[in-house]
């Protein structure tokens, strides 16, 4: 098996790489003669030379760059039948489950919208059934957050991803201030905030990061909150959709005059009161897979009804594809008129199997 990466902007994507998967050509009679090799070799090749079907693939289509690559990833079947031990690239098993965790990958199937990653097996949050709560803990269980220190002192982060640093969210943050970061917005106005200024390391560079703390109450038992302004990829996509969609609202009223529509906006924000929430007993809080937002402005008033909106759109799709099939997010009610409360239906493991059995089970709610 060869694999050739794709080539974009002068950069070789190496297949495997997240958000690349590269492009597979491959064949159990790699470099043997076919029914095409033979016509080409009669027709086209020069007399000294010997061309295969392969080779024409790899001239019109790949250039050195590519095949540089290419040639550090070529693998022999002929690996499987060797010991274990002799085997550079693992026994079939593993590149197996290697192969099938690519394809398991989102952007394998599905496209980067909260309809696309809907169309995943998800355990749902709203399940009451016992099977279904024992799926949610082990879904949850790659994204739970214990303790902050922890989380902090991780440079690569796979799970949970500084905010501000988001790349989606960026233009929200940066260019129209449409979405304001509570953490990252702290100061003496804020008296009835307690927070704790932490650092992290990031690639090698050191950012502040503010956690807010509180303390909560719930079924009799005390919890210390420390809440920081990470969240899962899922959840980003969720508050990505959101920002899209307010911004589009906004625009309509003053579409051609950049200057009165800032103007007419001024104050208007989607601020993120609220996101990972270590020490919850709230399992999606505690595992970014959870946020509160407040509508400020404009969106006072319409913010929950746009994300309501966004909601019904995508369960109408869902349900012409399959019945059976849920948004990836729930609107859970709030305490305040202008805030929304996000949580996450998060990915289900595909080898567990789901069985009808009933229980109970809570989510945050009002709480933030």
């Amino acid at each position: 098996l060869t694999i050739f990466p794709l080539k974009k902007n002068g950069m070789v994507y190496t297949s495997g790489l997240d958000g690349s998967l590269g492009a597979v050509y491959g064949s159990p009679t790699f470099g043997d003669m076919g029914f095409l090799d033979e016509m080409i070799n009669k027709y086209i090749a020069p007399s000294t030379e010997t061309i295969t079907i392969g080779s024409v693939i790899q001239s019109l289509f790949f250039d050195e760059d590519v095949m540089n690559e290419a040639a550090k990833r070529k693998r022999d079947f002929r690996y499987y039948n060797q010991a274990p031990g002799d085997n550079p690239i693992g026994n079939e098993a593993m590149i197996e489950s290697t192969t099938f965790g690519i394809m398991e990958k989102p952007e394998f199937h599905y496209g980067n919208n909260t309809y696309g990653k809907s169309l995943l097996n998800r355990a749902n949050l709203k399940d009451t059934s016992v099977n279904n709560q024992k799926l949610l803990k082990t879904a949850t269980s790659r994204y739970y957050v214990e303790d902050v220190e922890k989380l902090l002192k991780q440079e690569n982060k796979k799970n949970h991803l500084l905010i501000r640093l988001s790349t989606d969210l960026k233009p929200f943050i940066d260019e129209n201030s449409l979405l304001e970061i509570l953490h990252d917005n702290l100061n003496s106005s804020n008296t009835n905030v307690e927070y704790q200024t932490y650092s992290t390391i990031i690639d090698g560079k050191q950012y502040p990061v503010n956690a807010i703390k509180e303390r909560i109450t719930y079924n009799n038992k005390t919890y210390d909150i420390v809440d920081v302004p990470y969240l899962t990829k899922d959840a980003l996509l969720v508050l990505k959709e959101i920002c899209l969609k307010a911004r589009e609202k906004l625009n309509k009223n003053n579409p051609n005059d950049s200057v009165e529509r800032q103007s007419s906006q001024n104050g208007t924000k989607i601020v993120l009161v609220s996101a990972l929430r270590i020490g919850s007993p709230f399992r999606p809080s505690s595992s970014g897979l959870a946020f509160t937002i407040r509508g400020t402005g404009k969106l006072s008033n319409t913010l929950k009804q746009m994300v309501q909106d966004i909601w019904n759109d995508r369960n109408d799709k869902l349900k012409e594809v399959d019945e059976n099939k849920f948004v990836m997010f729930n609107i859970e009610k709030t305490n305040e008129a202008n805030e929304v409360r996000i949580t996450i239906n998060p990915v289900m493991p595909a080898t567990l199997n789901k069985k009808k059995e009933d229980t109970t089970t809570t989510t945050e709610g009002g709480n933030k």
